[in-house]
């Protein structure tokens, strides 16, 4: 889906502007989320491991980012690709996660492996962990950033909030 304007030009810049790519996973209640089941909303994508430090940093600031920005109807959804093994996250896992941080929101998903595969028609580059991408409600993807940086992830987040905002008023 992605990856072949990806790799084209080495940049993350080549995907932005584009739809993504959908799937649908298990979250911590053993329930299947799809990416489209959101259009219409903001969403704020997270994709992480347990293992990563500055992911576990950056948990604790998603649920106030999901409180800060809830009158935008802000959704958030990380997926978590390895457990704190290297394994494929099991629900007991996102559980844990979800007890770890506070997190009260339903979308902490158990990543697949093979939707970071560049042989997959339908991956998702990362560059490492965390990566975040601000996905606006009419499913584009608008901004993306690789590595944790919250004043930086915030104005990413108001950029397409904000921009979203003026154009709803111009109409």
């Amino acid at each position: 889906c992605l990856y072949s304007s990806f790799i084209k030009s080495k940049s993350f810049a080549a995907i932005l502007q584009e739809h993504p790519c959908n799937f649908t996973l298990l979250n911590q209640e053993g329930y299947e989320v799809s990416l489209y089941d959101f259009i219409g909303v903001p969403i704020l994508l997270d994709m992480s491991t347990e293992w990563c430090g500055y992911c576990n940093i950056a948990a604790k600031d998603l649920l106030l980012i999901k409180e800060e920005y809830k009158h935008y109807d802000l959704e958030v959804i990380t997926i978590l690709f390895e457990n704190g093994k290297g394994e494929k996250p099991t629900l007991e896992d996102l559980k844990g996660w979800a007890a770890k941080h506070g997190v009260k929101y339903d979308h902490i998903l158990s990543g697949d492996k093979e939707m970071l595969n560049p042989e997959n028609d339908k991956n998702w580059p990362v560059a490492g962990f965390p990566t975040f991408y601000m996905i606006d409600e009419k499913m584009t993807i608008q901004e993306i950033m690789a590595g944790y940086n919250p004043s930086i992830l915030r104005s990413m987040i108001e950029s397409v909030l904000l921009d979203n905002e003026v154009k709803d008023s111009a109409k």
